[in-house]
């Protein structure tokens, strides 16, 4: 059943998977180098780890996108404050290894346009009247959607969803109102927030 809709988000998306069980480190099938600090005593940090998987995608001027999607069994969601006192590292450190390292892996610098965590689990719809097959469908995609945070631009989130018009995206955790402009539920980061997030998790890491 996930694997139908992780077939329905394909079909809306222009995201295209470029990596899957990405690993990361020292060894003879690590596509990327480690994640490297030097500590105050000089002591160096080497970090590994694999990347569920990366994707992919270009805005109409050609420009490259990331995002990182991990697959979770459980309910897992992305709180920044949990990100910002370090019990919540993985997601944003997967995002940095591709982003320094995209010249290398991909031959091309890209940008980061999301993270979002996909749940392999197999729902059920309670409801206390009778459901038509295509209401049915529509409850069951919004128990798929992603959770997770996007960039903040309308034109990066059509790339994700192509049939969003407005309302909320059943792909991932946004609504655009008619004007285009966000709902303010809305689960954003602009380009700076991306850029302090991945400062913050070096720091964290280091410390």
């Amino acid at each position: 059943r996930a694997v139908i809709y992780l077939g329905e988000h394909a079909r809306r998306s222009r995201f295209r998977p470029v990596g899957v069980e990405v690993p990361f480190g020292f060894g003879p099938d690590s596509v990327l180098p480690p994640v490297c600090f030097t500590l105050k005593d000089g002591c160096l940090v080497e970090l590994r780890g694999r990347i569920d998987r990366v994707d992919l995608a270009r805005d109409e001027r050609g420009k490259a996108y990331i995002t990182i999607i991990d697959y979770k069994s459980g309910d897992a969601g992305l709180d920044l404050l949990e990100v910002y006192h370090g019990l919540s590292l993985q997601m944003f450190l997967y995002l940095d290894v591709v982003l320094v390292h995209s010249s290398l892996w991909l031959g091309e610098e890209v940008r980061p346009a999301g993270g979002f965590y996909f749940r392999i689990h197999a729902p059920f719809i309670n409801s206390n009247v009778i459901l038509t097959p295509e209401k049915i469908e529509q409850e069951m995609l919004k128990r798929y959607r992603m959770k997770g945070r996007v960039l903040a631009d309308p034109e990066i989130v059509y790339l994700f969803d192509n049939q969003l018009q407005s309302g909320y995206s059943e792909i991932i955790p946004v609504g655009l109102t008619v004007q285009k402009k966000f709902y303010r539920n809305s689960a954003l980061l602009t380009v700076e927030h991306f850029e302090l997030l991945r400062r913050r998790i070096r720091e964290l890491v280091q410390k």
